[in-house]
Parts: C-alpha cells; structure tokens; sequence
C-alpha cells in the first residue's frame, strides 16, 4: 500500500486509512513523498524572490535552503508515521522521489496493490499544524462515507471488496458509483455489486453523474474514501471540483 504525499501534506489525512488497510491485508505500508520538481526550477531562475511572513523581509529563493527545510520536514513525517504504524504493527517506510504529484506517484507505484493518492482543495486534517511544529499528529478515521466507482471490471470488483473492508472497520456506510452506458449496464453492475459482496451486506448503489453530480459524489460531503480500479483515474480527477475538500482517491490495481 502506496501513500502519496507532497510538501503541502497533502494526504495524510488518510494515513489511519492506508494503515487499516494494509494492516486487515497484511500489507507494507510505504509513504511515498514527492518533491515538487517547480519549486526547484523556480529557485534556479535569478529573479526568484521569497517573503518571510515573520520579518516581512524578501530574500533569494535559495535551493540549498529549500533542500534543507524538506529533509526537516522529513524527518518529522517518518517520526508521524513511525508512531502511527507501530501502533497497528504495520511495516512502514518512506521513499522520497521528485516531480509532478500524481504523474510522480502514478509512476512510483507501477507494479503496487494500492495506491493512495490525495485529491480535491487541500488537506483538512489536524496533522498539517501538528506536523509543523513537530508536535504529535492525531490519527482520524475517515470523514465521510467510503465510495467505491464501479465499471464491472476485475480491478473494480477487488476495489469494492476493499472499500467493503475499510466501511466495516471504520463503521463507515458502503456507496457503489456505477459507471455505466445503458440501462442494461446498469442492472449486470448492480447484479455485479451484489455478486461482489457477502449476502445482505448494505450498499447504496446510484449511477454515475445522474442524481448528485460528479463533484458531489467525489466532492463536498459527498465522499470520505473514493476507491477506483486504476485505469479510471482521470475520470475521477475529472470529476472533483477545485472547490471540493481534500479526499483520498485509493487506486486499485
């Protein structure tokens, strides 16, 4: 299990997430930090400037200053994650990698389960402030119902039995968003849903788009936990408004 962060936090507010994941599936968990490849190229232009809130005072945008306030903030994670993991006896390491958010942690997860990737305005979790000062983070469960986007496929159908596993343990309600062509379609995800999980286990089902729109769905009280089978990854960043809070996108292979 894969969980993508950036220097913004962005994702870490599922990290309880990814730990119940790979701890009910006996997995690794590997937090997966990726350098913003902009902010480098920014700091080797001439005229980069920064302002330091604190002295009101406007200096170079300096690479080696940049490079040193990552590692510190590195190192806090790996004491965030480290307390976090050993309290589910869950295996955890960082791997630092640098370039663009999702194309970095898109590649960087080739050949992985899961992956957890951080999607909407920002993260709205307690462990930004908390990370910051180096101070403890509180783990949180999810804030909302898990969903999963269902198109019938065997990556869908183990995203489903995944997202069925985090609802349980998390005491979460079940959504299934089925991403269909035709009324025909429709009804064989429906039947493909219930196919998928054990008897008489609670599923909302709505189609993809009618009802609530997409960024409802993936959006604004919409949604705690979106898994997707991975090939369907621009669908749902498609989907998610700018406006919309910060929400794990957990890609299923």
């Amino acid at each position: 299990v894969i969980l993508a962060l950036d220097t913004s936090l962005r994702g870490l507010g599922a990290l309880d997430t990814a730990l119940v994941l790979a701890e009910r599936n006996r997995a690794q968990l590997e937090a997966l930090f990726v350098e913003d490849a902009d902010l480098f190229s920014l700091a080797r232009l001439p005229f980069a400037r920064e302002l330091d809130l604190a002295s009101g005072q406007e200096r170079r945008l300096d690479e080696t200053l940049i490079t040193r306030s990552l590692r510190s903030h590195q190192q806090r994670l790996r004491r965030v994650l480290e307390r976090a993991a050993s309290q589910r006896e869950v295996a955890a390491t960082v791997r630092i990698v640098r370039g663009h958010y999702v194309r970095a942690a898109l590649e960087a997860a080739l050949g992985t389960d899961v992956l957890f990737l951080s999607c909407g305005g920002g993260m709205r979790a307690p462990y930004a402030p908390r990370l910051a000062s180096g101070k403890p983070a509180t783990v949180t469960a999810a804030p909302g119902p898990v969903r999963v986007l269902f198109d019938g496929s065997a990556a869908a159908v183990r995203a489903l039995r995944l997202g069925s596993e985090l609802a349980n343990a998390q005491h979460l309600p079940l959504g299934a968003v089925l991403l269909a062509a035709s009324g025909e379609d429709l009804d064989s995800l429906r039947e493909g849903v219930h196919e998928s999980l054990a008897p008489n286990r609670a599923v909302e089902m709505q189609p993809y788009g009618t009802g609530d729109s997409a960024t409802q769905i993936f959006g604004s009280g919409g949604c705690g936990v979106l898994l997707l089978p991975r090939q369907q990854i621009e669908l749902a960043i498609g989907g998610v408004g700018r406006g919309a809070p910060d929400f794990p996108l957990v890609l299923v292979a």
